[in-house]
């Protein structure tokens, strides 16, 4: 019969090679002779009884009376210090003396089994374990969640009380500006145009961070159409021509033949391309920014190359992450608010595709837009368009 403890701590019979009609009764008694002699036991030594008689304890007698048993051996379960139950021989038709081969013998396949039942016992523990730390990162991972789009949906409410006080700001100010109420000394006109400059400032900063936070919430929704890529190419380019010139930049579009049409929101593949392209031209001093375009493996790639400072290969991991610049201190170079990056990511992976960016230092960087040539969830869209 081999015993282990049970949730409350007392011995219970696990396996028994005994087969009786008062099975139940017979594992009562046995367990209360591990009981009596569980000091013992728990100190790893072996109680073995060559012959049962009227001197021995109460509950051996009873076990001798009921159950026939003439002589047993208790060989305890230890394994690292701790006693986890034990086994016991029994020997009902005869006497017996137990050799001290017999009780080595015992006692090694008691060792064994220690083990086997320690590293049972630790893999439930460690499972059971797992299980709980599993529970709790999911509860606290909704929390988590629920806490995020909370605020997601309130940004994305707040677009509307945003918005008007600033477009208000922009929209006298620029009357100001116009000088229709009348003349401006120096100083109000260079103070208006301040004003007016931070306002557009502020609304660019506003209008990405509300863009940010409706995509995380999942409120934004794409209209996606047939696109011509050269259209869109020569529209995003027009857009950084000027800033790019003043700085003496070389500005280039380079569409591969065969590359003609996508399937996508047009506005936001063009605030897409604006982005990548005006932060090429920000971090560009002299050379040349290019926009190309090709296909490769059922994509569309959209890449944006240009010879400025580039990036070191440490920070290309915070590159699209909210709020995260390169550059920071009160004496940075660089103005930015540090989303644009991680907006154009969530939206090329609205689109069901990725930015990708190789660079090195003192070089320049390539960033590459790939768009799926079909998208899965415009086949209602691209089905229409052909039937029109």
């Amino acid at each position: 019969m081999t015993f282990l403890p049970d949730d409350s701590g007392r011995m219970a019979c696990r396996y028994s090679s005994r087969k009786t009609s008062s099975r139940e009764n017979m594992i009562g008694v046995q367990c209360g002779l591990f009981e009596y002699y569980v000091d013992q036991l728990s100190q790893g030594m072996q109680v073995c009884l060559n012959q049962i008689d009227n001197h021995q304890p109460s509950i051996v007698q009873q076990i001798a009376q009921q159950f026939q048993v003439r002589a047993f051996l208790m060989t305890p379960l230890i394994y690292q210090a701790e006693y986890l139950g034990g086994v016991c021989l029994q020997q009902c038709d005869r006497d017996r003396v137990w050799t001290e081969d017999e009780v080595a013998m015992v006692k090694a396949v008691a060792d064994q089994c220690a083990i086997a039942l320690y590293n049972a016992q630790s893999y439930e523990r460690l499972e059971a374990i797992v299980h709980q730390r599993t529970q709790d990162l999911e509860r606290e991972k909704h929390l988590s969640d629920a806490a995020n789009r909370a605020k997601s949906e309130f940004l994305a409410n707040m677009s509307h009380e945003l918005r008007t006080p600033l477009t208000s700001i922009l929209g006298f100010s620029s009357v100001l500006l116009q000088q229709v109420l009348g003349p401006l000394n120096e100083k109000q006109e260079q103070y208006l145009k301040s004003i007016h400059a931070s306002g557009e400032h502020l609304l660019e900063l506003i209008n990405d961070l509300l863009d940010l936070s409706k995509i995380e919430a999942g409120r934004e929704d794409l209209q996606l159409e047939l696109i011509q890529i050269p259209e869109l190419c020569r529209s995003s380019v027009e857009f950084i021509r000027e800033h790019a010139e003043n700085k003496g930049l070389q500005v280039s579009i380079n569409l591969s033949p065969e590359v003609d049409t996508c399937i996508g929101d047009r506005r936001r593949l063009r605030q897409i391309l604006v982005n990548l392209l005006s932060n090429a031209v920000k971090f560009t001093e002299s050379g040349a920014i290019a926009l190309s375009v090709q296909h490769a493996n059922q994509h569309v790639q959209f890449i944006v190359s240009d010879t400025g400072i580039g990036i070191a290969e440490t920070d290309l991991s915070l590159l699209f992450q909210p709020f995260q610049q390169l550059e920071s201190g009160l004496d940075r170079k660089y103005e930015g608010t540090g989303l644009g990056l991680a907006l154009a990511q969530k939206l090329a992976q609205l689109h069901e595709g990725t930015i990708t960016v190789t660079s090195e230092l003192g070089k320049g960087s390539c960033f590459t837009l790939s768009l799926p040539h079909s998208l899965a969830k415009s086949e209602q869209v691209t089905g229409s368009l052909r039937s029109s």
